[in-house]
């Protein structure tokens, strides 16, 4: 497991699977009539969101001399914990994978790594390369990356740019993957409950969280955790979601990914990447700045990565910007 700083998950496990199928690229440029090699990428995002697999795509076909036959496949996390939906799902992967054979797994996600063992057999001749967090590995016959979500250093570097913030309003969805990140951040807010009172916004509707984030006391910020699915039952993309809630806020938004900068927030981190067990431990935290909050999609901000080092600052910068651009 090679430990690499400063990459979005999904564009480490594409590298990830570029190494996994760069030695069957050798071997195949020396076969007059080499075959296509099939890749099947397993989500737990939506289809209608391109963009991871058109990194991993894009990567392999480099990696292959476009002799690929790329495949992905959608899981629903909502389901993922029933046991007959697991069931067909396996059946399903079986009937459409396993005869044709595969040459590569590619496991986006804890939870589709826990799938994946649970069921060993499924897919035990094809490597696999995953994106997972501390504490659920692949199997056999597997490598990705470990990283751990930071929300500490993102909360500790806004109040430290906004000392006089006194309240946190913390946005989050109803779905499966909301809950579980909201019960993570709630977690490791636990040191800053004495210094600021937290308001969590979890489970309204996006008409009503637009109506709320309108008219915070001045004192506020906000941190964005995730909407998947909002109190009414509506399911978006998280960063759909958010931004319409930047567009009519009055208070300075954070957020926990980078994916997030071009979307209006004040800034982004931080992910800290791990090591595989047996290996020391190397991670550093990266955290994001917008150096243009109130950017539009069309006209996405500028982004400056930093170490938690320099966050303080940055984020203040950013900060006074936004405060320029709301008054």
């Amino acid at each position: 497991m090679v430990d690499l700083q400063g990459r979005r998950p999904r564009q480490l496990i594409a590298l990830f699977a570029f190494c996994a199928c760069l030695h069957v690229n050798l071997e195949a440029q020396g076969e007059p009539t080499a075959r296509s090699k099939r890749v099947l990428a397993l989500h737990i995002v939506r289809r209608d969101t391109p963009g991871f697999d058109d990194t991993f795509r894009s990567i392999l076909r480099q990696a292959l001399s476009d002799r690929l036959d790329y495949y992905s496949e959608y899981i629903d996390l909502n389901r993922l914990g029933d046991d007959k939906y697991q069931s067909a799902l396996r059946t399903y992967l079986r009937t459409r994978y396993i005869d044709d054979g595969l040459d590569l797994v590619i496991a986006s996600g804890p939870s589709v790594v826990e799938f994946l063992n649970g069921d060993p057999s499924l897919f035990a001749l094809a490597p696999i390369v995953f994106t997972t967090r501390p504490g659920v590995l692949g199997g056999p016959h597997s490598t990705g990356v470990v990283s751990a979500v930071d929300f500490t250093s993102t909360l500790s570097a806004a109040l430290h740019a906004q000392p006089s913030t006194k309240q946190v309003f913390v946005i989050s969805g109803i779905a499966t993957f909301d809950r579980l990140y909201a019960d993570l951040f709630k977690a490791q807010r636990k040191p800053f409950e004495a210094q600021v009172a937290f308001h969590d916004l979890a489970g309204l509707t996006l008409p009503a969280l637009q109506a709320r984030v309108r008219q915070l006391p001045p004192d506020s910020i906000i941190f964005y955790v995730s909407v998947s699915d909002d109190g009414a039952g509506h399911t978006v993309m998280p960063l759909d979601a958010l931004d319409p809630i930047v567009a009519v806020a009055n208070a300075p938004v954070y957020s926990w990914h980078e994916d997030a900068l071009g979307h209006g927030i004040v800034a982004a981190g931080c992910i800290r990447r791990w090591p595989m067990p047996g290996r020391r431990r190397k991670s550093r935290c990266v955290f994001c700045t917008a150096r243009n909050p109130r950017a539009s999609r069309s006209q996405p901000s500028t982004v400056t990565r930093t170490s938690l080092t320099r966050a303080n600052s940055s984020v203040g910068g950013s900060v006074r910007r936004f405060c320029q651009r709301a008054a």
